[in-house]
Parts: structure tokens; sequence; C-alpha cells
């Protein structure tokens, strides 16, 4: 799904009608918000494999936890269920973390009011590249402290 993203991104729609490339924004937008969901919850489940989840006290609280509409106030509680330490770890990892955390809100933002057919007028896609560059290394790093436990 990122190498799709990315190619999305980096296409010319300077040729296109308006109402076109309004239509591929939101697209983009929409796969912006599932890859980062997808990559959490594939995070989790390969993380309930491991046996510090078999022996670990967060195994009742995230035995069913799937993660929608990854805002950080949704993904944070999560990670401190696994480790009281994982979110501030995640946060120190990224240098830009409240830009981070501001490109989350928004993508997921924009995905719930397309998906209430409500208009996005902010929507670009330089924007949503930053926004797509900021998630992504928001991904890497996850995987990075999930990999550590």
């Amino acid at each position: 799904m990122k190498n799709k993203i990315e190619n999305l991104l980096n296409k010319d729609y300077s040729q296109l009608d308006e109402e076109i490339t309004s239509h591929l924004q939101n697209y983009v937008c929409i796969l912006i918000s599932s890859y980062l969901e997808i990559e959490i919850n594939n995070q989790l489940t390969e993380y309930k494999k491991t046996q510090h989840f078999k022996t670990h006290e967060c195994m009742k609280k995230l035995s069913g936890e799937k993660l929608q509409n990854a805002t950080w106030c949704k993904i944070k509680p999560i990670l401190g269920t696994i480790e009281d330490d994982f979110p501030y770890n995640l946060k120190n990892a990224i240098s830009d973390f409240e830009l981070t955390i501001q490109a989350i809100q928004s993508i997921i933002d924009n995905r719930n009011n397309i998906a209430h057919g409500k208009n996005i007028n902010v929507l670009t896609i330089q924007v949503l590249n930053q926004n797509f560059i900021k998630i992504d290394n928001f991904v890497s790093e996850l995987k990075k402290i999930f990999s550590m436990l």
C-alpha cells in the first residue's frame, strides 16, 4: 500500500479538472488513513504472537483489540497497555512528534469528513505528501520499538 500511495503522490495532476483532482486527493487521504490503521494493526497482531505478550498483563486487555480511526488519543492508550513507557519512547524517537500527531489527526479528520460527505477544501497533494512522510516515519519508529519488545 505504501508504494501505491507514493506513486499517487508523485504524479502530476496539473492537467486534470479540479473536480477530478479533488476526488483523487480524497482517495489518497483515505489510503493514507488505511495505511496507518493497517500497519498499526499488523504490528499489534505480530506482537500478540510474541512471548512478551503471552507473559504480560496486557494480554487480557489487548486480546480483541483492533484499532479504527487511528488518532493519537486512541493509539497512545493501546501502546501504554503494552509497556508504560512505549508512548514516551515513541515520542522521543520522532524529532517532530507534535507535527506528526497533527498530520495523523488531519488525515483521520479529513477521512471522517470524506466518509460523511462533507466538503474538504484543505487537501492538496503537497499537504498529503507532507502528512504521509510524517505518518510513514511514525510507522517506521513504531515498528522499531515493537521489535525491541
